[in-house]
C-alpha cells in the first residue's frame, strides 16, 4: 500500500514538473501552426511616423540594437501575418534582443495614390513602393543591409516563421 501511495505521489510530482517546464520549439523549427490566431493590427493611422522612426532608431542605437523598419498597412494580409510572426514568443525574444522593431503605415495606395509616409520610404532609397510588407534592416551605422530583398516578405502568408528568423539572423552585425 505504501508503495502504491509513493508511486502515486511520484507520478503527480513528475506531471507537475512537466506541466511547469517550458517545452517551446526551437526558433529554427517554427511553422505556420505557431502563428498566434488572435489578429493584432500594428499600423496606426494617427501617429507621427517621422518622429516615431527617429525615436525608434535612437532607442536602437542606445540599446546597441539594429533598427528594423516594416512598412505596411492593416488592409494587407501579408503585413498582418508578418506581424503575427513577430508575436510568437521565441521570435519576439529574438527580435527584442537584436532589433528595435518600427512599424510604418503606408496607408491604402492601391488606387495609384502616393503611399503615406513617402518621405520615410525615400530616406531609405525606396522611390517606388513595390508592395508590402517592405522591410528595411539597418546596420548599427544606419546602412540599409537588405537592399536586394526589401519586398521579399510580400508573400508572408506562404512562408514559415522560421524563414523570417533565418532572414533576420543573416543581417545581424
Amino acid at each position: 500500500m505504501n508503495k502504491l501511495i509513493f508511486s502515486f505521489f511520484v507520478v503527480i510530482l513528475l506531471a507537475s514538473i512537466l506541466f511547469v517546464m517550458d517545452f517551446k520549439k526551437p526558433i529554427s523549427n517554427l511553422s505556420q501552426d505557431d502563428i498566434p490566431k488572435t489578429v493584432v493590427k500594428p499600423y496606426k493611422t494617427d501617429l507621427n511616423y517621422p518622429d516615431l522612426v527617429i525615436e525608434g532608431i535612437e532607442k536602437a542605437l542606445k540599446e546597441n540594437k539594429q533598427p528594423l523598419i516594416i512598412f505596411g498597412a492593416n488592409w494587407c494580409p501579408d503585413c498582418i501575418i508578418l506581424h503575427q510572426i513577430t508575436l510568437i514568443p521565441q521570435m519576439a525574444k529574438f527580435i527584442n534582443k537584436n532589433f528595435e522593431l518600427i512599424y510604418v503605415d503606408v496607408g491604402d495606395y492601391r488606387d495609384g495614390s502616393e503611399p503615406k509616409n513617402k518621405q520615410i520610404l525615400l530616406n531609405y532609397g525606396i522611390a517606388e513602393l513595390e508592395g508590402v510588407p517592405t522591410i528595411v534592416v539597418l546596420s548599427k551605422d544606419l546602412k540599409v543591409l537588405n537592399k536586394d530583398s526589401l519586398t521579399q516578405w510580400r508573400n508572408a502568408r506562404e512562408r514559415q516563421p522560421s524563414e523570417f528568423y533565418f532572414y533576420l539572423n543573416s543581417f545581424l552585425s
